[in-house]
């Protein structure tokens, strides 16, 4: 199956990212505060969830640092 156009772009901006030096110190976060995470449906608070940006499956509120990190807003653009 042929690649899309859209698939080849995400593609580059994703090694683009991990090409890019990391911030110094990488933040200390947790996912559930994250717009890349999708929380488990049944139990958002402490099921796990899914991290689109390279780091998978993860618990909402565990800690760790995360150069993906990018703080969660709702669609008025406040944080969420």
């Amino acid at each position: 199956m042929p690649r899309s156009a859209a698939h080849d772009r995400q593609l580059r901006q994703w090694l683009d990212e991990l090409d890019r030096p990391a911030p110094e110190p990488l933040p200390l976060v947790t996912c559930a505060g994250c717009r890349h995470f999708t929380p488990d449906k049944h139990n958002r608070a402490a099921g796990l969830g899914f991290c689109v940006r390279f780091n998978g499956w993860n618990y909402p509120g565990t800690q760790r640092h995360c150069r993906s990190f990018e703080e969660a807003r709702d669609d008025a653009g406040h944080e969420a």
